[in-house]
């Protein structure tokens, strides 16, 4: 591929340049960065003011050089293994369908988080502060070390089979798929398929 980046532009506010078969990030964008669908192997060159990056179905391995302000980070579909070097300051973190085996190296602030499709055994080290947790479709067998604040909970697709330990401040509770399940659905009004 020719050298795509000499260019003298800046984009503002919400760039999108997705699907164009990048392997490297622009020097180009500011504000949302949305650069789904790419071949970028490799994360460098965002701009130091994004707040939100957008890295879908890339060929990603290591999480790296994220800009300290990001508070949104979108990094499903790639190759990940290890959640690392995250902003302290981070928000949301949608990190599914990776290679992940171990949840560790959380931000103490974070709200969001998403790990659908991992390879997730044990549910530990989470924030206190998370309001919205999905790990469905790994490998969990165990519902535990969940923070008190959640409200939203998805389990889906996993090996649970005792309905347990399920904060009080949960109002949704997902955990079809699961040899639990229609415990859940019997005992708990929360649980269902929402």
């Amino acid at each position: 591929m020719g050298n795509i980046f000499n260019t003298n532009k800046t984009l503002k506010n919400t760039e999108y340049i997705r699907g164009k078969r990048f392997n490297k990030i622009p020097q180009m964008c500011e504000g949302v960065v949305d650069l789904n669908d790419n071949n970028i192997r490799k994360i460098e060159n965002l701009p130091s003011n994004a707040r939100e990056v957008k890295l879908r179905d890339n060929e990603i391995r290591c999480i790296e050089n994220i800009p300290s302000g990001v508070t949104h980070l979108i990094l499903d579909g790639n190759k990940i293994k290890k959640i690392e070097n995250l902003p302290k300051g981070l928000k949301s973190l949608y990190i599914n369908n990776n290679e992940i085996t171990h949840i560790e190296n959380l931000p103490d602030g974070l709200l969001v988080l998403s790990m659908w499709d991992n390879d997730i055994r044990e549910i530990k080290n989470l924030p206190d502060s998370l309001v919205l947790l999905n790990l469905g479709c790994n490998d969990i067998r165990k519902i535990e070390n969940l923070p008190e604040n959640l409200e939203s909970i998805v389990l889906s697709e996993n090996n649970i089979e005792i309905y347990e330990n399920i904060p009080k401040n949960a109002k949704h509770i997902h955990v079809r798929g699961n040899p639990c399940y229609e415990y859940s659905k019997e005992n708990d009004t929360r649980a269902g398929d929402f």
